[in-house]
């Protein structure tokens, strides 16, 4: 459970930092778009799968 809260917040943070990366390329900052989105895109679903087993460890142990 302590994992799966753990995984959660690096996602959350993985997506903030790969948006930021995304907005930098739109600005002209950085040149690479694609390290930015892949990571956004994992980090989207590792917090899913985080969320999911999250809610399903909460329910059963109730």
């Amino acid at each position: 459970m302590v994992g799966d809260v753990v995984s959660l917040l690096v996602a959350l943070a993985a997506v903030g930092v790969g948006l930021a990366g995304v907005r930098r390329h739109a600005r002209g900052r950085a040149k690479h778009v694609w390290p930015a989105l892949l990571g956004t895109i994992a980090g989207g679903l590792v917090a899913l799968v985080a969320a999911v087993l999250l809610l399903g460890s909460a329910t059963s142990a109730g």
